[in-house]
């Protein structure tokens, strides 16, 4: 399986409008189309429904179909939960989430800092990354052996923006509603 964590933040951040201040923005909480997940993001409902009609592939290496998925362009900052399911991986003795969190860790770059936290009361993994000006976090909550939700968010680094407290409120506010 290749897993692909990073990139899709440059690729979509073309997408986002240069407006600041996302932190006046605020926070709502909305639901997968799916209903498998809920999540806060800094965006109005309006905003997540234009953003919702985007394609499956928002350039992060896997499509993610609309249903599956949460996304928020708040000025420069994209804000991204989504459902990955690998049926494959039930044959196996390894769960999904491990499979990517030894990918990410074997790949790790000597910019990103890879962690190992509980959200929502289950295994999560998040690599935060500072890189050419931006900063991001990718990574992932355990739904099942062979689901996760993948948690993607950040944006150009900013004076008007804290940054860590921006990122950490979203993959924080994460719940699962799938079984």
């Amino acid at each position: 399986m290749r897993v692909v964590l990073f990139s899709g933040l440059a690729a979509v951040a073309a997408l986002a409008s240069p407006a600041s201040a996302q932190e006046a923005a605020a926070w709502a909480r909305f639901s997968a189309p799916s209903a498998l997940f809920l999540v806060e993001v800094p965006c109005s409902a309006e905003e997540v429904a234009r953003v919702a009609q985007l394609p499956g592939d928002v350039g992060v290496g896997t499509s993610f179909e609309p249903a599956n998925r949460v996304m928020c362009l708040a000025g420069d900052w994209l804000y991204m939960a989504a459902v990955l399911t690998d049926a494959s991986v039930a044959a196996g003795d390894t769960r999904m989430f491990d499979l990517i969190r030894n990918a990410v860790l074997a790949q790790n770059a000597a910019t990103s800092v890879p962690r190992d936290l509980t959200i929502d009361g289950r295994r999560a993994f998040i690599n935060r990354e500072i890189k050419d000006g931006i900063v991001a976090d990718a990574g992932f909550v355990e739904v099942n052996k062979t689901t996760i939700i993948l948690i993607s968010s950040g944006g150009t680094a900013r004076q008007d923006v804290d940054a860590n407290a921006a990122l950490d409120r979203f993959a924080q506010s994460l719940r699962i509603t799938a079984p």
